[in-house]
């Protein structure tokens, strides 16, 4: 599922395209390794498994670090790492909230499983209906902080693609290659706002909360 997802996201960049492999028909990655007593790993934050720069192509993983939430191994990783790069060409260079693109490469990465569905408890047992804009500052708040994003942006994106389908991504991403802003892009695509989207999602949660066992 993840696969056909991130050829999804590439649909009108590229012909075709994989997470699996190391090349897509048109552009190569480049991904390298990093030991923990590199230079690189000790000026990197322990949480972070690995890197990509969209620009270069380039991936760095750490593969020490590969079993840490969000991912479940060094190929999911990798997985995620990749579906940054295609998001950066499918949105020809232009900016998307963190919040997208980091949901976005954990969908393209895996399936959601338990761990997400604890994770995402305990989000929402910290701060309840958190707003996306917020979710990004959260990546910037520590190991427990970008748990916590990890686990409520790729909820919210899966929400997105459930309630919209699977092709949203990729438009959205179209769209913003054209010039729109992000903000209009994803109306485009979805036909509403991410205001109201945002409602549907919380709308939706809370509705899961409510069965979960006390």
């Amino acid at each position: 599922m993840s696969r056909a997802f991130a050829a999804s996201i590439a649909t009108g960049w590229a012909p075709s395209c994989s997470l699996s492999g190391s090349r897509t028909q048109v552009r190569r990655y480049m991904s390298c390794s990093a030991p923990e007593d590199s230079e690189l790993a000790r000026t990197t934050s322990s949480w972070i498994a690995g890197f990509a720069h969209g620009a270069t192509g380039t991936v760095v993983l750490f593969p020490s670090r590969s079993l840490r939430y969000p991912h479940d191994s060094l190929e999911a990783v990798l997985r995620h790492e990749v579906a940054h790069i295609l998001i950066v060409r499918a949105a020809d260079g232009r900016a998307v909230p963190r919040w997208f693109n980091e949901g976005l490469a954990v969908v393209a990465e895996r399936a959601w499983h338990f761990e997400d569905r604890w994770q995402l408890a305990w989000a929402l047992v910290s701060a309840d209906q958190v707003r996306m804009d917020e979710v990004n500052d959260l990546f910037q708040a520590g190991s427990s902080g970008a748990d916590r994003a990890y686990a409520l942006a790729s909820a919210f994106v899966r929400h997105i693609i459930e309630t919209q389908g699977s092709d949203v991504p990729a438009r959205i991403l179209a769209a913003v290659a054209n010039g729109a802003s992000f903000e209009v892009a994803f109306e485009q695509a979805t036909g509403t706002s991410l205001v109201d989207a945002e409602r549907s999602f919380h709308a939706e949660l809370t509705s899961w909360t409510r069965r979960l066992p006390s």
